[in-house]
């Protein structure tokens, strides 16, 4: 490869037969191949404004969104970090950003149904407050995120009832448990939850 030859004296092989079987029979203990599996495709989206001509790519009405908010900082403290925002001029705030973002999904995945997709906010840098400081930014920001959408067909899109609040820099954070079960109850509720998904491919010459 490369315009390199090198002679192969000996191969060696990692796994002996005996351990292939020993690690067979613990998979066969375990029961994995009698589980239901659901493969999940997590996308860690680029939010930069640069991208924001690639959103209706990626955004789908099968997937589940997780926005994650700054909880050290209220809705409406200026964003340290300003970038351009559609329809927006001037000092920007989270709260502008979370309804641009809040927008754009439900624009671009219609087609799964009423409430459909669902947009799971969750609150981060609790750990950059005091501790009792804590459940009264909790309460205040997703009063305040409920208020913001109250009357508009898009709140039916938001799961804010449980006040995810997380510190991300710990890894035994409860809350932190708690998401992935909210991931995992959402996703069993989608509409699309259990169909067949065609894998079509054809070649480009």
């Amino acid at each position: 490869m490369f315009g390199v030859n090198k002679p192969v004296k000996e191969i060696k092989v990692s796994v002996t037969k005996e351990r292939f079987l020993e690690e067979s029979l613990k998979a066969g203990k375990k029961k994995l191949h009698q589980k239901k599996i659901a493969p999940v495709i997590i996308w860690d989206f680029g939010g930069q404004d640069v991208f924001y001509s690639t959103h209706q790519t990626f955004l789908t009405y099968r997937a589940i969104y997780l926005l994650v908010l700054d909880g050290s900082r209220k809705l409406d403290d200026p964003c340290p970090f300003e970038q351009y925002l559609p329809g927006k001029s001037g000092r920007k705030t989270a709260g502008d950003y979370l309804k641009f973002w809040i927008n754009t999904i439900v624009t671009y995945c219609k087609g799964s149904g009423p409430g459909f997709p669902k947009i799971i906010i969750a609150l981060t840098h609790k750990d950059k407050l005091k501790a009792k400081e804590v459940e009264p930014r909790r309460q205040q920001m997703f009063n305040d995120i409920e208020e913001m959408f109250s009357g508009s067909p898009l709140l039916s899109h938001l799961v804010i009832q449980d006040k995810m609040f997380v510190n991300a820099k710990d890894k035994l954070d409860q809350e932190m448990f708690k998401i992935k079960m909210i991931i995992t109850e959402q996703a069993m509720k989608q509409p699309t939850w259990a169909k067949n998904f065609l894998n079509a491919s054809f070649p480009l010459n």
